[in-house]
């Protein structure tokens, strides 16, 4: 058996077992709830064990973060090189994400590289993410870095769990094929610096190489030659 003191201002549960067997693994478990107010940084609980007769001091640190999925998606209107392409990124999370936990309260996409598409405005958005009234980005916020492809939007409201968010905009294509290893990502960063990045597409603006061939025809003559 095993008793537990609680220190409720160090937050510290002390656990005082009646001795600890050799060779047998020891499990204890704890029920937490998060601060949805994010008004404390988020934390990492310790694991430490006293140093005892024949032994060593130890201090874990436990992996403690809400688990959550984010699903998102991209589609393209256009493979062309130097074509006008529509892109669509929609996403979606598992677990309500307070804004109030986010660095900068926003979120960044990035890897749409090669782009020749100098200039991305706000009045260039649209979608349901940045929709005037249920919308959760402030498209007015939008910092376009064509260098590398990326765009960061501030979150005008908390991230709902399940909502499906799309944000449509237009970019026109690299003028040559796309290069291998390019990919989407989207992200956001809390405020103890962990960041959660998901990957929305395996190729940044996808174009395909063109082809062409040329077939060389034998002259056809409508006059005679001339005899003279």
């Amino acid at each position: 058996e095993t008793g537990a003191v609680l220190n409720k201002t160090a937050l510290q549960v002390f656990l005082k077992p009646n001795g600890l067997p050799a060779d047998q693994a020891v499990e204890f478990s704890f029920n937490s709830f998060n601060d949805l107010n994010c008004t404390e940084p988020n934390f990492l609980p310790h694991v430490e064990a006293l140093q005892a007769k024949g032994s060593q001091f130890f201090n874990y640190t436990l992996d403690f973060r809400s688990k959550f999925i984010v699903n998102t998606s991209l589609e393209q209107s256009s493979e062309v090189p130097c074509d006008s392409n529509t892109i669509r990124i929609s996403f979606k999370v598992s677990q309500d994400i307070p804004k109030s936990c986010l660095t900068n309260e926003a979120v960044t996409i990035r890897g749409l590289k090669f782009s020749q598409t100098p200039t991305l405005l706000s009045s260039d958005l649209s979608g349901s993410s940045v929709a005037s009234e249920t919308g959760i980005l402030m498209a007015d916020t939008l910092e376009w870095n064509p260098a590398d492809g990326s765009m960061v939007l501030s979150l005008s409201k908390d991230i709902p769990k399940n909502q499906e968010n799309d944000l449509i905009f237009i970019l026109t294509n690299p003028a040559i094929e796309s290069f291998p290893g390019d990919h989407v990502d989207f992200s956001f960063t809390y405020k103890d610096s962990v960041t959660v990045t998901e990957h929305v597409s395996s190729v940044a603006l996808k174009t395909v190489r063109a082809t062409a061939s040329v077939k060389l025809l034998p002259p056809k003559w409508d006059v005679p030659c001339s005899t003279a």
